[in-house]
């Protein structure tokens, strides 16, 4: 199973989900990865908010589907 590393932050109010296009062969891989990036982001965005998670395939494809329809943007199915 893979992981993929998303992010969810919020400056002023205004919310934005990113995610890693790399892949990671394990969910303890990407959770050391995440914490890197969670110091990071804590350094350069230090009144922001976020999240940071670690989901398999199957978990990302429900929470981009679910983002993209809090968005405004109707998940395409077909891609």
């Amino acid at each position: 199973m893979k992981f993929i590393m998303v992010i969810l932050i919020c400056i002023s109010g205004h919310c934005q989900s990113i995610y890693e296009e790399r892949l990671y062969d394990t969910k303890a891989i990407c959770e050391s990865e995440a914490m890197k990036a969670k110091a990071y982001m804590m350094s350069t965005y230090p009144d922001s908010e976020g999240e940071i998670h670690c989901l398999n395939t199957d978990e990302f494809e429900e929470y981009w589907d679910w983002w993209l329809k809090q968005t405004g943007i109707e998940p395409n199915k077909d891609a």
